[in-house]
């Protein structure tokens, strides 16, 4: 959980001094994500546990790409998600959730946070407000160990 962290600190860095987070940072992280896979499933045996390692990176690589192309958010966001995916790719922890995909609870939290954001820019009709996403899904994150999914807390 320590590295998911990490991870979307590192990006949330360079997308907040540069607005632009570069692919190798993704890399890394995606490349630690799968090393510590390959090695749970050799040492553990995690069969059944492999079964939800790639539906949630399915899942998330195709809501990922499709909200990308939407316009949704920008390619960073899209590529932290796959990137959290791999590396944390469900989450059992004792907080409520609805499902255990750990990418798409951050990011259900992450849109949970960013409401008083948009709430601002309608009230001051500042439509083309463009602020780095990467710190709010790092918030979705932590606020998802913390409290679980605040989805479950509004429904």
């Amino acid at each position: 959980m320590f590295v998911a962290f990490l991870m979307l600190l590192h990006a949330s860095y360079h997308d907040v001094r540069r607005r632009m987070v570069p692919d190798r940072v993704f890399f890394m992280w995606g490349g630690v994500g799968l090393t510590t896979i390959i090695l749970s499933v050799a040492v553990g045996g995690y069969s059944f546990e492999l079964r939800y390692i790639l539906l949630s990176a399915a899942v998330t690589s195709s809501y990922a790409w499709a909200a990308y192309h939407l316009h949704v958010f920008g390619g960073a966001d899209a590529k932290a998600l796959v990137t959290l995916a791999l590396i944390l790719p469900t989450y059992h922890g004792t907080t409520p959730q609805i499902h255990p995909f750990t990418a798409l609870i951050v990011l259900g939290n992450a849109a949970v946070i960013a409401l008083p954001i948009l709430a601002a820019a309608i009230l001051t009709r500042r439509t083309n407000m463009r602020f780095p996403a990467l710190p709010i899904l790092t918030a979705g994150y932590l606020t998802m160990l913390f409290y679980g999914d605040l989805w479950t807390v509004l429904v």
